[in-house]
Parts: C-alpha cells; structure tokens; sequence
C-alpha cells in the first residue's frame, strides 16, 4: 500500500545484500588467514602453558555465554540466555621459554582436554595454526 513505509522487497533485498556481504567477508578472511599460515614457517619452541579459555558462540540468539580462566586458576563465566545452537572455541595461551612473550593459539577440542595450565613442552606452530604440543615430564630441560 503506498504511503505506509518503505516497500517490504526493497528491504528484503537491502538484508539480502548485507548478509552476502557479511558471508563474503568471512570467507575471504579465513582463506587470507590459511595462506599467511601455509606461507610461514614451521616452527618449534620451548614452552610453558601459562593459561586455557574457551568461548562459546551461541548462533539464533540474541547473546552469547563466554568462559575463560586465568593463569591463578580463577574461573570466570558469563551466561546470558539465549535460544539457538551453540559451538565452542577453545584457546590455549603459551609462554616461550628463552625470551618469555605469549601467543594465544586457537585449539582442537580433543588437544585443550590433554593441555594443563603450567604444562612444558616443545609447541609445533604455523603462523597462527596450532599443530601439536608435546608435553615434558621434566621441564628442568627446557629451561634456558
């Protein structure tokens, strides 16, 4: 009906482009973030796990609930409802023996189970792709 707002295909077009948009920027995120990794080096170093989060991503909701720990062991949680499904993305921050800087590297699910806060080991990195991490059971040689 003319002169009762704006026509409802043209708002459905201007959502349709935006969400395009939106998918569009995402895929070309991750595959320019896959080909910084694949052109860096494979590198391995000495280190100390310093602290584990995760994140969970709620998609049909309006919020997410977000869980992380810090390297004192305080476990901080923030559940806000929401309706929909949900995924979870895990961290693992590691500490580098001989100069002592931090990466904060994106894990499988099956690896952030085996890694404990204050574990030693030879982490097995790409860019910012997480490879392995072989733990220690005597740190002391890892020590610089």
């Amino acid at each position: 009906m003319p002169g009762f707002g704006p026509d409802p295909s043209s708002l459905f077009s201007v959502f349709f482009v935006v969400a395009l948009g939106i998918i569009i920027f995402g895929i070309v995120s991750n595959i320019v973030e896959w080909s910084r990794n694949q052109a860096s080096e494979v590198r391995m170093r000495n280190v100390r796990v310093v602290a584990k989060r995760n994140h969970v991503h709620r998609t049909g909701g309006t919020t997410h609930i977000h869980h992380h720990s810090t390297g004192s062991g305080v476990h901080h949680s923030h559940p806000i409802p929401s309706s929909g499904s949900a995924y979870t993305t895990y961290y693992v921050t590691f500490e580098f023996l001989d100069d002592g800087s931090r990466l904060e590297l994106r894990v499988p699910d099956k690896q952030y189970g085996l890694i404990a806060e204050g574990d030693y080991g030879i982490l097995n990195y790409q860019g910012t792709q997480f490879n392995a991490f072989e733990r220690t059971r005597n740190p002391e040689i890892y020590r610089t």
